[in-house]
């Protein structure tokens, strides 16, 4: 079976000031992308994916404003799409799909590479053995 990446969604909540940058992102990422069958079917096809709310942490700081993040199976950080990117083109329904086709795709090399990885560590085992 394979593994499939992790996809978190960090949102602030509640937080209604059309100013506020974690509104527009997470307005813009919900509205425009989250709302297209076609990317929400992807996402649940290729994807575990997360969604947890930030909640008692400082706006002021990046690391606590909304993000996307893209994890391995093994939750190690592949991609993250922050609050600095609200006027990107990852946050519009064509590049946002082809960015998490990507990260599929960089996944499945990675999955791959170490599956060749600890064949290789079998077999050395194994002479070691004999």
């Amino acid at each position: 079976m394979l593994k499939k990446p992790i996809f978190r969604y960090n949102y602030r909540n509640p937080i209604v000031d059309p100013m506020n940058l974690n509104y527009k992102f997470s307005r813009r990422l919900e509205m425009s992308c989250f709302n297209k069958d076609d990317i929400r079917n992807y996402i649940m096809d290729n994807f575990r994916p997360e969604k947890k709310q930030m909640i008692d942490e400082d706006l002021g700081t990046p690391e606590t404003q909304a993000n996307v993040v893209f994890y391995t199976w093994s939750e190690t950080q592949m991609y993250k799409i922050t609050t600095r990117e609200v006027k990107s083109t990852k946050l519009k329904p064509t590049g946002f799909l082809n960015l998490c086709k990507g990260v599929v795709k960089k996944h499945h090399k990675l999955l791959y590479q170490e599956a060749k990885e600890f064949q290789a560590w079998q077999k050395e085992q194994e002479q070691e053995q004999n």
